[in-house]
């Protein structure tokens, strides 16, 4: 789909921006597209990594060990996750 959608609207758009812009405009324009890709897929959970911090689903019942919702169960876990990533990137080890 999105190849499609590549081969569709990519000379049209990169033509009209090179028409307008200048000849740099479109790939001005793709590494705009790509940085937006990479700050999307580094905020990406996958599931089979999510799942080793969450207990079983309760499919949006109360969980009667923890007594939290599932919604509250994830939000908790991604706060557990976020606060280790930005423990681990405090650590300088380029230097």
């Amino acid at each position: 789909m999105g190849l499609t959608t590549g081969f569709l609207f990519g000379p049209p758009v990169g033509g009209a921006l090179n028409e307008k812009l200048g000849y740099r405009a479109p790939f001005i324009l793709g590494m705009i597209a790509c940085a937006i890709d990479l700050i999307g897929r580094l905020f990406i959970i996958e599931k089979h990594d999510a799942a080793r911090w969450l207990p079983q689903e309760t499919n949006g019942e109360v969980d009667t060990a923890s007594g939290m919702h599932s919604y509250e169960r994830f939000l908790a876990v991604f706060d557990q996750i976020w606060t280790q990533l930005k423990v681990d990137n405090d650590h300088s080890y380029l230097c």
